[in-house]
């Protein structure tokens, strides 16, 4: 078989191809507002409140004494309770000396499947404030929700209020354990009058132990 001649062979022409790029770039100026008008812009709330200072008075004059001694006020968050103390003395509450002036809300519940009873086991294991009361050997449990009394609170800083109405301070002294969650829901408590006039301690000032 002969060979063909280097004239003879065919040239191949190499051509190039612009690829289209105007239907993916219309797909993404639809894509682009529809996601945008999907997301969840942030809220960011602002709660006015008092951190402790580290250092004292730069001012090197003498602070003048107040006509009367200031009420002192001061709430303690613990796991049983709140604890109300002011002018040096501790509100007693009804469960007596040493017990909490606004005790926790006790609410028993009963259920009847094992399965819902262990899930309150799980909670409970993670720092939940629940309580699981179980019969050996039988179904369902008794499950204690307690939480906070904030109402028996606010009606407790009512009272206090009447008395020193000229008061607004507040400071919150809580345990290491407790929730931030659980401080705000305290300072909202001590804040609102539930009669609507005014308020009842705004200024909050929040105990250096717990920073």
């Amino acid at each position: 078989m002969a060979k063909r001649k280097p004239s003879e062979r065919k040239k191949v022409v190499e051509s190039s191809t612009e690829i289209d790029i105007v239907p993916m770039m219309n797909l993404m100026s639809i894509l682009i507002p529809v996601m945008l008008l999907q997301m969840q812009m942030i809220q960011v709330y602002v709660i006015n409140t008092t951190l402790p200072s580290l250092g004292g008075s730069d001012s090197d004059e003498p602070q003048k004494k107040p006509e009367k001694p200031p009420l002192n006020l001061t709430l303690t968050v613990s796991g049983e309770g709140f604890f109300i103390s002011a002018v040096g003395a501790t509100l007693v509450g009804p469960g007596g000396e040493g017990k909490p002036t606004v005790p926790k809300k006790v609410q028993w519940k009963w259920y009847t499947q094992n399965r819902t009873c262990d899930q309150f086991e799980e909670k409970r294991l993670k720092g939940d404030s629940i309580v699981v009361d179980r019969k050996a050997g039988g179904k369902g449990c008794w499950v204690n929700f307690s939480d906070y009394d904030y109402e028996a609170l606010t009606k407790k800083l009512v009272g206090i209020k009447e008395q020193y109405q000229d008061e607004e301070n507040m400071i919150i002294n809580p345990e290491g354990d407790i929730r931030f969650g659980t401080i705000v829901k305290v300072m909202d408590a001590g804040r609102k009058n539930p009669s609507g006039e005014g308020f009842l301690f705004p200024n909050v000032v929040i105990s250096a132990g717990f920073l």
